[in-house]
């Protein structure tokens, strides 16, 4: 009960993050990211969703939301050059 509570309160927390300029106080569009398990040549996507701002919450966002993470999770998006961009739970981002 308390775990269920616990997951319910986070994702509440975290959900706030999604709406644009509801957090930054700025406008903006939201951007889809992928959230991944596994390492760079071996992964399994987990899920996705759209984050204002994903090189900043995307990473945690996937975290809180997706339950098979486990803390493990890291996210990809698409920058506004096109390329590929991936942070991981540790903050290193990397091209993909």
């Amino acid at each position: 009960m308390i775990k269920t509570s616990l997951i319910i309160f986070i994702v509440s927390l975290f959900s706030v993050a999604l709406v644009p300029g509801t957090v930054s106080g700025q406008d903006g569009d939201d951007i889809a990211v992928g959230c991944y398990i596994g390492d760079e040549t071996t992964y399994d996507e987990v899920g996705n969703l759209d984050v204002f701002n994903p090189s900043q919450r995307a990473v945690g966002l996937c975290n809180a939301i997706y339950k098979d993470c486990y803390g493990r999770c890291w996210a990809c998006w698409t920058d506004s050059e096109g390329n590929a961009v991936c942070k991981d739970a540790a903050g290193r981002q990397f091209y993909r």
